[in-house]
């Protein structure tokens, strides 16, 4: 479209008269006028062409955002159950280390109590050893067993004791 108003207004000029000159002028403000006219079409059709395009690239990234929400969702009802469970095995562990260290007091306690028990029983052994030196050296056999019962004397007292109680009348007393 310009170029033709370039050149009929370059044919005007060449033709010099006031008829061409005018022709040329209303021919090159025409051609003005529909060229800003068109360019301001296509821009218009560019810019909705850029919305459309923008209104689908944002509801592209509406349903990409909606999907990265669930998936964030999800991960995070995963990991709030992966730290409770861990919370609970955590207070689980708590709890055992308490009965552990509980039940290591109680044998610690028993451990001092034997060691207690045991030099008692050494300091007993060591006495007895000394005395049955001390009767060994004076000449004793050490234990005559006098003061135990014989086989006699218990199988009278089983006897006794099976025996029926009879009281001085003859007749029989209530057990």
């Amino acid at each position: 479209m310009l170029a033709v108003a370039f050149l009929v207004v370059a044919v005007a000029l060449v033709v010099e008269t006031l008829a061409a000159l005018t022709a040329a002028a209303v021919v090159a403000l025409l051609a003005g006028i529909v060229a800003a006219r068109v360019l301001v079409g296509e821009l218009a059709q560019t810019r909705r062409e850029w919305a459309k395009d923008r209104a689908e690239q944002a509801r592209s990234y509406q349903g990409v955002m909606a999907a990265r929400m669930r998936e964030q969702a999800v991960y995070a009802a995963s990991i709030t159950d992966e730290v409770t469970r861990q919370a609970r095995t955590i207070t689980e562990l708590h709890g055992e280390r308490r009965l552990l260290e509980c039940r290591l007091a109680e044998l610690v306690a028993r451990l001092r109590t034997e060691t207690y028990r045991s030099a008692e029983l050494q300091a007993d052994l060591s006495d007895l050893r000394a005395e049955a030196e001390e009767i060994a050296a004076e000449g004793g056999t050490g234990w005559d067993g006098a003061d135990v019962p014989t086989i006699v004397d218990l199988l009278n007292w089983e006897q006794a004791v099976a025996a029926p109680a009879v009281d001085s009348t003859g007749q029989r007393k209530p057990a």
